[in-house]
């Protein structure tokens, strides 16, 4: 089943959306687990660990964790929402849930990329859908790395 242009610009908005939303949560995510270090915690963002460090007095940066968990969660939610509205202008009979692999998030984000043929070759292609594996070092180094094979 082909999807019509008009729900393929939504898809595409959609996916655009998404990706926006998924970069803002790891970015929230890391944040936290800075803040989580500076008050002397492990970085996790388990249950446990969060109700320890709130559990902490009153500082600036305990205020900061707070706003930081509120953000998450408004972040989580909005993902939610645009993931159903994804899912409700693509069709589940749609080929690409067809393939080995391709769940409905990745599948949404390919369908919303229109003519995958504009991509030279994979590696360029793997890196617009966020697909390499993203290493950072310092404040001023990021590597993507895509194995080959």
């Amino acid at each position: 089943m082909l999807i019509c242009e008009f729900t393929l610009s939504d898809a595409r908005e959609l996916t655009s959306q998404w990706d926006f939303i998924v970069k803002s949560i790891v970015r929230v995510k890391n944040r936290l687990r800075s803040d989580l270090i500076l008050l002397g915690y492990s970085d996790s963002l388990s249950r446990k660990n969060l109700s320890e460090v709130l559990e902490g007095g009153d500082n600036i940066i305990l205020s900061e964790v707070k706003f930081l968990l509120d953000e998450l969660e408004r972040l989580e939610a909005r993902k939610r929402e645009v993931e159903k509205r994804l899912e409700d202008v693509v069709p589940r009979d749609s080929l690409i849930f067809t393939i080995p692999g391709i769940g409905k998030t990745l599948g949404l984000i390919i369908l919303g990329l229109g003519d995958v043929r504009r991509f030279d070759d994979k590696r360029k292609f793997v890196a617009y859908c966020g697909l390499d594996p993203v290493v950072e070092w310092g404040e001023c180094c990021v590597a993507r790395c895509l194995k080959e094979g």
